[in-house]
């Protein structure tokens, strides 16, 4: 609701310039079939929820990939170098989790958000060819 507001007292019609940053990265999906999914959760739901997604795939995902590619390739050459590793990672990996934990109660709509989009990347991978397209 905050968000058309905020369209309309800019002059612009609706959630495109909600969705506008998209890029064409759904395909031909207009912005108002991705409303429909999220307009029946308040905004600050939605932002917090892509928040936690955000922490799970970007951050946990990153420094659980490097403690992967350290322990099972350490013939890989990497241009980098973690000062006392493995500890920075380990102090990250707490906050995010702390932050998880004072956001508990966007963890479900962050995994419904996770898990349908798990479900939905193959199909569009199948029927779109994986490539955006721009509008």
């Amino acid at each position: 609701p905050e968000a058309r507001t905020a369209s309309k007292d800019l002059g612009m019609k609706g959630w495109p310039f909600y969705f506008g940053g998209r890029g064409g990265v759904l395909g031909r999906v207009e912005a108002e079939v991705v409303h429909a999914v999220f307009c029946f959760f308040p905004l600050q739901t939605v932002i917090e929820a892509a928040v936690i997604v955000r922490i799970f795939i970007q951050f946990l995902g990153q420094i659980f990939g490097l403690h992967l590619l350290r322990t099972t390739r350490p013939d890989v050459h990497m241009p980098f170098r973690m000062w006392f590793y493995p500890l920075p990672s380990l102090v990250a990996v707490t906050g995010w989790v702390f932050i998880l934990v004072a956001k508990h109660e966007y963890l479900v709509p962050a995994f419904v958000v996770m898990v349908s989009g798990a479900l939905v990347y193959p199909l569009w991978r199948r029927f779109v060819g994986g490539v955006a397209i721009a509008d």
